[in-house]
């Protein structure tokens, strides 16, 4: 089968496209190197975005409504105050370590999104 079951996908592969983006933003050593790791970040937010709000819609079927706005709620405050958090960090720790950090964050979220998908 060349495309998974939605009820089988993984965050683990749509996750690891904005990792390694956000990773290779931060490492660049020239400026122009960030651009298509900046455009593969998009497509991997893209994917990854798209793989929890399939699993949200399925978590409760009987209240699918509910489940979908409270998911785009979490997931909107939370890019609202991560901007908001990084915009404090970057004074302190600097670009390179606040976009590293933010993949080694994607991949902790990512990781306890798949175990905790595995225990269902």
């Amino acid at each position: 089968m060349l495309v998974t079951p939605m009820t089988q996908a993984s965050p683990i592969p749509a996750s690891a496209v904005p990792l390694l983006s956000l990773a290779a933003v931060g490492l660049a050593p020239v400026w122009w190197l960030a651009t298509p790791a900046t455009l593969c970040a998009g497509l991997g937010f893209y994917m990854l975005h798209n793989t929890l709000q399939t699993h949200a819609t399925q978590m409760a079927p009987e209240r699918r409504g509910a489940a979908v706005s409270a998911f785009a709620s979490c997931f909107f405050m939370g890019q609202a105050t991560g901007v908001g958090v990084a915009g404090l960090l970057l004074a302190h720790v600097g670009t390179a370590a606040l976009l590293v950090g933010g993949a080694l964050g994607l991949l902790a979220v990512a990781l306890d999104f798949s175990r905790r998908l595995r225990m269902k």
